[in-house]
């Protein structure tokens, strides 16, 4: 079973597996598999049964402990999550919560059941890009936490997956509002905020970008990259003063002098000052700005020239005065 697996032969996995099963029924590694192999091959309600199997086989070994935080559903959604075949995987787990349905009314709290079920299934569809699953199976999570059916941490992690799959179908506003509410929780990484940031760059709120952009660069002195962040969206607000006092800073790295040269002479171009410019974007030597300060290079200098030309022409006398010239 498992070289077939192993070699794509899911077809003949799946005959082997079969076997394997029908001589070991209390297997959970064949169960494991036979799974798996039925998902592979489509078959995705004998799959969904078989996950009920194992997690039968799953929760004859639970404690009480691990009953009440649902340790055969979590390792039924741990066993789909490293499945390579995500839409499938998604298909399959799709069907086995009908089956899972049922026993809802089992817990003792059956919104933390549903919370767990809705957590695993969003994964699922993140991991198979359906960015529609992941923000229907997400949408009540605010009423998760009114309910305290769901652990901050996890609240984070799904907020942050449904504004990224709210972003993915163009609904960036919505994405915003998703992450706003976790954004200053004691458990929300500095990442979060950073995303967030992105977000509020694409929707045009520019301002409260700057706020939480400089908030970052002040906790994190020494992150250059957070650095450029701030400068590039002060050049956009159109704050060259501050952007020069913190290009200025960016100097001090000799990795990123480059860099610092690149803003400096879009700050003179913003202002006017072509030809300081052009001068400073022929000093990018290196970096992640090279290309782009190779085109503006080309551009200034065809603009100087062309400047230039206009200078020289005589506009005084009329075209046919001039022998056509």
């Amino acid at each position: 079973t498992i070289l077939a697996a192993t070699n794509e032969q899911t077809e003949k996995a799946l005959f082997n597996a079969q076997k394997w099963v029908g001589l070991r029924d209390s297997d959970l590694e064949a169960n494991q598999y036979l799974a798996l192999l039925l998902l592979r091959n489509d078959k995705y309600e004998k799959s969904a049964l078989q996950l009920v199997r194992i997690e039968q086989l799953v929760a004859e070994s639970e404690s009480q402990a691990e009953k009440e935080s649902f340790k055969s559903l979590r390792f039924i959604g741990a066993l789909l999550s490293v499945e390579s075949h995500h839409d499938k995987a998604l298909s399959v787990f799709t069907k086995y919560l009908d089956h899972h349905a049922e026993k809802v009314g089992s817990f003792h709290n059956q919104a933390k059941i549903q919370v767990q079920q809705q957590l695993i299934l969003a994964s699922l569809a993140n991991q198979a890009e359906n960015h529609d699953v992941v923000i229907s199976s997400l949408g009540k999570l605010d009423s998760y936490v009114v309910e305290e059916a769901i652990e901050s941490k996890s609240y984070i992690k799904a907020s942050l997956m449904k504004a990224k799959a709210l972003k993915n179908v163009k609904r960036v506003t919505d994405a915003v509002q998703a992450l706003k509410p976790v954004v200053d929780k004691h458990d929300a990484s500095d990442s979060i905020k950073l995303e967030l940031v992105r977000l509020l760059i694409m929707d045009q709120q520019q301002d409260a970008a700057f706020t939480y952009l400089k908030d970052l660069t002040i906790k994190h002195p020494q992150n250059n990259d957070l650095l450029k962040s701030l400068i590039a969206l002060e050049i956009d607000q159109a704050n060259y003063l501050g952007a020069t006092k913190d290009i200025e800073k960016l100097k001090l790295s000799a990795d990123y002098a480059s860099d610092a040269e690149y803003f400096m002479a879009e700050v003179f171009e913003a202002q006017g000052d072509t030809k300081s410019a052009l001068d400073g974007y022929m000093k990018v030597t290196n970096g992640s700005l090279l290309k782009n300060a190779k085109k503006k290079v080309a551009r200034l200098k065809k603009q100087l020239i062309l400047d230039a030309g206009l200078q020289n022409v005589n506009f005084k006398r009329p075209l046919h005065e001039s022998g056509g010239e």
